[in-house]
């Protein structure tokens, strides 16, 4: 039995441009956003169809949940699905996006002022990687989004 790779997604953080034939689709829920990407599904792959995915990320889930409520987060307020938990927990989702055929890749958007940005570059974005989730050139443009996310909150006075 020859094992299946796994799908190819496009990643990239919501300060990064998006080209023409990206549309990002906001979804509350993952069958909705499935229900999108089928909507906009193109056979000769001419429109790719992300999902915006709000994240909140920290070493443990424990940690991330108590950040979430100490910025005064509320789920009933998320207009796309939103993810607070781990890096590896994000790196499954989003793993789990592309499988499930819910959409072509994500745009993630951070929550914090950043620390979940730099913890996906050094903890979400090697898994993904090495998974085969993402290939080399879009880990390499997301870290550069990444560094420039951060210099960009260091200047403001931010994490």
């Amino acid at each position: 039995m020859t094992a299946r790779r796994p799908r190819r997604l496009h990643v990239a953080l919501d300060t990064q441009p998006t080209g023409s034939a990206v549309h990002r689709v906001r979804a509350t829920d993952l069958r909705r956003a499935a229900a999108m990407h089928d909507d906009l599904s193109d056979p000769a792959g001419a429109v790719i169809a992300v999902l915006d995915v709000e994240f909140l990320i920290a070493p443990t889930a424990r940690a991330a949940r108590i950040e979430y409520r100490n910025r005064g987060l509320d789920a009933d307020d998320a207009t796309t699905v939103r993810y607070v938990g781990t890096p590896g927990g994000l790196a499954g989702l989003i793993a789990d996006i592309g499988a499930a055929g819910v959409a072509d890749g994500v745009v993630l958007v951070g929550l914090d002022d950043g620390d979940s940005v730099e913890l996906l570059s050094s903890t979400t974005l090697p898994r993904l990687l090495r998974d085969g989730i993402v290939d080399a050139d879009t880990a390499s443009t997301l870290r550069a989004a990444v560094d420039v996310t951060a210099r960009e909150s260091a200047s403001h006075g931010g994490s």
